[in-house]
């Protein structure tokens, strides 16, 4: 859904949805196979790059259930927006759908929500790990500084562009 919120903003006519939506399949298509890959990972290579058993056996069973879940939603959004593609009244039902001025004002609140809580719950994860775990801190804190980084970019890239 996200993918596909963020792809279809630009559309202006049915046929720039359409096309939208068969570049959000070919992305489909590229992260069932990413999950299939992360299984994969997680049965051959996980168990034997972890030195202790019980972490291998844990990090292989994670892999395996990301690239399981990775596969299965990538694959049925790739059937879903492929049948979608194949019945026109359907098709122009989800065009007028994603293109009302609404619907986009809702995904761009829920997208500035969304990293904000990000940002905020890294920063309190930040300040509490700080105290007791140094690797969780550096993970939260190139977290919140990679978000901020990318903000800044993507500011300027759209000031310039819009």
């Amino acid at each position: 859904m996200l993918f596909c919120a963020l792809a279809n903003r630009k559309a202006q006519t049915p046929e720039e949805f359409r096309r939208s939506l068969k570049s959000v399949s070919h992305f489909c298509i590229f992260t069932v196979q990413l999950g299939l890959v992360t299984i994969l990972f997680g049965l051959l290579a996980a168990p034997r790059l972890v030195a202790q058993a019980r972490q291998g056996e844990f990090m292989s069973g994670f892999y395996t259930g990301l690239g399981s879940a990775v596969a299965v939603a990538s694959a049925v959004s790739w059937f879903r927006i492929r049948k979608l593609l194949q019945d026109e009244t359907a098709l122009r039902r989800e065009y007028i759908k994603a293109t009302d001025e609404r619907s986009r004002n809702v995904a761009a609140l829920a997208l500035q929500a969304a990293g904000i809580v990000t940002v905020i719950v890294l920063y309190l994860v930040l300040l509490v790990a700080g105290l007791f775990n140094p690797a969780l801190f550096q993970f939260c804190f190139v977290g919140a500084l990679g978000f901020s980084v990318l903000f800044l970019i993507f500011k300027t890239y759209y000031d310039r562009k819009l």
